[in-house]
């Protein structure tokens, strides 16, 4: 059984919050940090439930299991800003690269560019560049992060994606 209430205090100020959201195991965490991991969670799920699809490919979820990409990854701060929703298969292009469809067909890697360009796209409201900036705590992204224009795959899977739909 799962117990959500906090459990008894522990030494030094510390107590034991219950289940970390997403993690599933126990931790002592001090209670200024474990409302932060509950602010964390609410603002990831109120992501979630805004965003049900991919922004690369469009699939939603009911085809394949979506994450929560983080944009500047050394702080993974949950601002919108740094927040795009993919699809497995386009994070697992993104971050490794080099995989085949069912078919056989070589998936096109995705590159920074790639993602900015989708963030622009898919959430205009939660783009900023400036935050992104501060974020990566540079001045400017550089060309390595300017828009590219997304691959003809991804295009051809977001026209699959919106007639299953």
């Amino acid at each position: 059984m799962l117990r959500k209430a906090p459990l008894k205090r522990g030494s030094k100020g510390m107590k034991r919050t219950g289940f970390l959201p997403r993690t599933g195991r126990l931790a002592r965490v001090s209670k200024k940090r474990a409302k932060q991991i509950r602010d964390d969670g609410d603002c990831l799920d109120e992501f979630c439930r805004k965003f049900d699809r991919c922004a690369i490919c469009w699939a939603g979820k009911r085809r394949r299991r979506l994450v929560v990409h983080h944009i500047a990854h050394p702080n993974r701060c949950n601002d919108r800003a740094n927040l795009l929703r993919l699809c497995a298969i386009c994070h697992d292009q993104y971050h490794v690269g080099g995989q085949s469809d069912r078919s056989g067909r070589k998936i096109p890697h995705l590159c920074h560019g790639h993602i900015i360009a989708a963030k622009r796209e898919a959430d205009p409201q939660g783009f900023d560049l400036a935050r992104l900036c501060e974020l990566h705590q540079v001045k400017s992204l550089g060309a390595r992060w300017a828009d590219k224009e997304i691959p003809a795959y991804y295009l051809a899977e977001r026209t699959k994606h919106s007639r299953a739909a």
